[in-house]
Order: structure tokens, then sequence, then C-alpha cells
């Protein structure tokens, strides 16, 4: 049964995927929405809960409460989507810190790779959300995780505190 515009992953019979990361909507009723795309309402902290899903307009077509109760293809599809949308590299090493003009600019290793970004005003632009788990903003408004910061090799935890 509908809660507003929740549904319960019950209610979803399957997920499949259409292309650049829309999907199609089988409901268990029957009904099929077709090309919408989903969304993270709380990307950062609620990662399988409250998916959002969107039109091509941007208008919101109905929230899932939790993937996690889907089907096994239904929620892989929609991981792999999800995860399309959000890419957000995971910073496994720190190799620098320089500031230039009240600039800092952090040369890092990441999953994806060794880069460097700019971040400014570290104390509104990296956010701490408990258990390590620290999200780093550039001034690109590009995002940058660090899964656990305790973690991290004993010179990446040293320069990360000196920001913190």
């Amino acid at each position: 049964m509908p809660l507003g515009n929740y549904i319960r992953a019950t209610e979803v019979k399957n997920i499949v995927p259409v292309k650049n990361g829309a999907v199609t909507v089988e409901c268990a009723g029957g009904k099929v929405i077709e090309n919408i795309k989903p969304r993270r309402l709380f990307p950062l902290t609620e990662k399988t809960r409250h998916i959002n899903f969107i039109d091509n307009e941007g208008e919101e077509v109905f929230i899932l409460d939790d993937m996690k109760d889907l089907n096994k293809e239904s929620k892989q599809t929609l991981a792999a989507a999800l995860d399309r949308y959000y890419v957000i590299p995971k910073i496994k090493r720190i190799l620098s810190i320089k500031e230039e003009y009240h600039i800092f600019t952090w040369t890092v290793v990441t999953d994806k790779g060794t880069t460097s970004f700019d971040v400014k005003d570290p104390n509104v632009n990296i956010k701490s959300y408990g258990n390590g788990y620290i999200v780093v903003n550039d001034i690109n408004d590009n995002r940058y995780e660090i899964q656990n910061y305790k973690a991290l090799d004993p010179l990446s935890q040293r320069l990360l505190e000196e920001q913190l």
C-alpha cells in the first residue's frame, strides 16, 4: 500500500535498465513506469533508503522506501544506475596539502588514480559524518570521500587532521 509518494520495495516487481542511467519500473499491480531516473534523497547518509525516481522534466514520480528489500536483479540494476550518477572518488592516501592565498591544494591517491584539487575554507568544505567517514568538497563542487580516516596511513591522517 503506498504511503503518499512512497512505495515499499515489496510493491516493485522488477526494475530494468533503459539507457543513460534511466530505468523502467514494473509494479506488482501491473503498472509500468518507463524511463525514470533514480536519485538518492540523502546521498551521503542513506545510500539504500529513500530513493527518489524522477521523470525527464525532473518531477518526482515516487520514492522507494528501501532498495535492500528488492529482488536481486532489480537491486543490482538500481545500484548500477545510482553508481553511474553518484561517482564519488574515494581518497586512499593524501600525498600533500599546500596552501596559497587561503586555497588548499590537495594531492591525493583515489580509487580512480592520483589527482589534485583545490579546497577553499576547510571548516565549511570538509565534513565529518561519524565513524571516520569524511566528505571533502572542492572549489568546483566535486566531492571526494574518505571511508574511515583512521584507516589512512599516518601521514595522510596528520595532513587531514591539520585541516579539521
